[in-house]
């Protein structure tokens, strides 16, 4: 009797190299499927990274231009005050009643912090100060607000 080969037989045809050959193929295809997968995620996950950062940086820009524009308004408003004050502005006008309140809500602690005879030089104290605190205090908080995020 002669001997009988083994030749195992793919389905698809071939010889047990073939199918090995294919299964090693198959392996590296789905190796690569699945660099693709990640690949894929990593970049959508970095896109979104990035869109999240660019929203923060947004947010941060218009929130530090509000408070400095506040601040800038209270230190004009102020201003506006010590002005009509020293060149006796008539109290009666819309302007000045709605600048004199304003004013007087944003000296806060400030009002008669100092008292000489004089009231005009009372107001362009008191209130310059206020000014000038109402200034530094937007600048400490926009800068708190630029440092946090």
């Amino acid at each position: 009797m002669a001997a009988v080969a083994d030749t195992r037989q793919d389905p698809r045809g071939g010889d047990e190299e073939t199918v090995a050959k294919r299964e090693r193929e198959a392996g590296r295809e789905r190796a690569e499927e699945r660099d693709r997968a990640r690949s894929d995620r990593e970049q959508r996950r970095a896109e979104e990274r990035e869109r999240a950062r660019r929203f923060r940086a947004t947010v941060v820009h218009w929130t530090v231009t509000v408070v400095n524009v506040l601040a800038a308004v209270f230190a004009v408003v102020l201003a506006l005050h010590i002005v009509f004050v020293i060149f006796t502005a008539n109290p009666h006008n819309p302007l000045v009643t709605f600048v004199s309140h304003w004013a007087d809500g944003l000296v806060v602690f400030f009002r008669d912090l100092f008292t000489p005879a004089d009231k005009r030089v009372a107001v362009l104290v008191d209130y310059g100060l206020a000014a000038i605190f109402w200034l530094i205090v937007g600048r400490i908080v926009a800068g708190l607000v630029r440092r946090i995020s």
